[in-house]
């Protein structure tokens, strides 16, 4: 069971961001909640995030996987594998910071245990690691990795299993490979977790609708200014798109729509970065999409039905699917 998480530097969120899933004592005392042995205070099981286009709302979910990812299937990562945490595209070189509390089940007692883990990667290197316990009131220390110079320094839990770990790999993962049965216990609960994000690439149930307009806006540089336009007023840091051809397989793979990439200008100030259209929020490249059907309409009216009935639907979509992914945020068994 997750009680709260707080990020920092990750994708969207340069700022220290944090998520409570504790309610207070007013709550009324039904089956939407679950108690919480870390305190007299209750879990919702269910939590909605809403917000502007662009605000956030996927990235702040989108962590939960990334981290479970790394927690449970890192050991499998290859050398030069990145982890599935992300830093802010203008800070990429900054620590990215994750904290996490959770309640687990010993793996031989049963009995449930408080965690609070810190995770910090810069450039895709973990810089530091560290997993606490509650004992009675307060928390002590499980392990802690940091590193230091050239090497990492390792204490606590398996630090005699420290050599020849490697930088993109969690503490807890490569722990759980040498059978430490509380470090088991904990992959174990994170491999049930169950998202409609992943963590490694975009929530994208119009994945060939976004393709088709990719070779729809390159065809027509009037139509992408339009688009652009657009886009800057739904997602005020875009000042530009741009159009490039990714590598292909077969003849006439420079035609293909499949072969070539949108890529989103953002600018803040006097910093610029760019970001594929695939790797947008789900109302941008929604909108992306949507403005390249205006080409096949000639009545404005006709368009603006179109996207209205279209909007709709995604709205619905969308907010269905933010519900179901903290759904199963606490509805996995500790």
């Amino acid at each position: 069971m997750i009680t709260s998480f707080e990020i920092k530097n990750y994708l969207s969120f340069a700022e220290r961001s944090s998520v409570d899933l504790t309610v207070g004592v007013s709550a009324p005392d039904n089956y939407h909640f679950l108690d919480n042995v870390c305190s007299k205070t209750r879990v919702a099981k269910i939590a909605d995030i809403y917000g502007a286009n662009a605000s956030g709302k996927t990235n702040l979910l989108k962590v939960l996987s990334a981290l479970a990812n790394f927690i449970s299937d890192s050991f499998s990562y290859k050398l030069d594998d990145s982890t599935p945490c992300r830093p802010h595209f203008f800070h990429a070189t900054e620590l990215l910071g994750v904290h996490i509390e959770f309640v687990v089940n010993d793996h031989a007692t049963s009995k449930p245990n408080c965690y609070r883990y810190d995770l910090g990667i810069a450039e895709q290197s973990v810089r530091c690691e560290r997993l606490r316990i509650k004992s009675s009131k307060l928390f002590s220390g499980v392990f802690e990795r940091q590193w230091v110079g050239d090497q990492y320094q390792a204490q606590g839990l398996g630090e005699k299993h420290a050599a020849n770990l490697r930088k993109n790999v969690s503490w807890l993962a490569w722990l759980a490979q040498h059978n430490l049965p509380e470090a088991v216990s904990i992959v174990q609960y994170f491999k049930q977790f169950r998202s409609n994000l992943t963590s490694r690439g975009p929530r994208m149930p119009g994945l060939y609708n976004t393709i088709d307009a990719i070779d729809t806006f390159r065809n027509n540089p009037a139509l992408s200014q339009s688009m652009v336009t657009q886009l800057n007023r739904w997602d005020i840091d875009i000042q530009d798109v741009v159009y490039e051809h990714i590598d292909g397989t077969g003849a006439g793979s420079e035609e293909s729509s499949s072969n070539w990439m949108a890529y989103c200008i953002h600018e803040l100030a006097d910093q610029s970065a760019r970001l594929s259209i695939l790797n947008e929020s789900s109302g941008t490249a929604g909108l992306f999409s949507l403005l390249s059907i205006a080409k096949i309409a000639s009545n404005a009216s006709i368009v603006a039905n179109r996207l209205r009935q279209v909007f709709m639907l995604t709205i619905f979509q969308k907010r269905f699917s933010m519900l179901r992914a903290r759904l199963f945020l606490n509805s996995i068994p500790c």
